[in-house]
């Protein structure tokens, strides 16, 4: 197959302190999936608000929930307790729209100031593309100019 892994992280959604919800928002991957952690008697609210079907998808413990990454979906607020869910994010290395993505969001976290996330998005960019990705001048101009920033602004931080 030539799906793969590109990221995996947890999100703990918390009634009483920090996170609540997730704005609706588009992924940058091929596919997103969702894994349910706990059970929902350990939450009230919560599930995945998807565009498409106007409606939020609840999951019961161990159930997952993929769908196209380019569709608007969000982190439905839950209004106590915790929920834990695992996000992965898949790929492939057979799809050059996923360099365009990754180029377009390393731009839009260089413009933010997110340096170091710029410059891992670029590298993403590469490694779906290839190292020919940096024969176009502007692509190779764009990763030279960051990783000087991310060097510069981590000298900054040093000091």
């Amino acid at each position: 197959s030539c799906l793969r892994l590109n990221d995996c992280f947890l999100v703990k959604y918390n009634a009483k302190a920090g996170q609540t919800s997730l704005r609706a928002h588009r992924d940058n991957s091929l596919i997103s999936v969702n894994i349910a952690l706990n059970p929902e008697w350990e939450y009230e609210g919560g599930g995945t608000w998807v565009q498409p079907f106007d409606n939020v998808v609840t999951l019961k413990q161990g159930h997952a929930m993929a769908h196209s990454s380019s569709i608007f979906h969000a982190g439905n607020p839950i209004t106590g307790g915790t929920r834990y869910i695992l996000v992965l994010f898949l790929i492939t290395t057979e799809h050059t729209e996923h360099c365009r993505r990754f180029i377009q969001r390393g731009a839009e976290l260089r413009n933010g100031g997110m340096l170091a996330a710029a410059q891992r998005s670029f590298e993403h960019a590469v490694s779906v593309q290839g190292e020919g990705l940096l024969d176009d001048a502007v692509h190779q101009h764009f990763y030279v100019d960051l990783r000087a920033e991310v060097a510069a602004y981590a000298g900054m931080c040093a000091h």
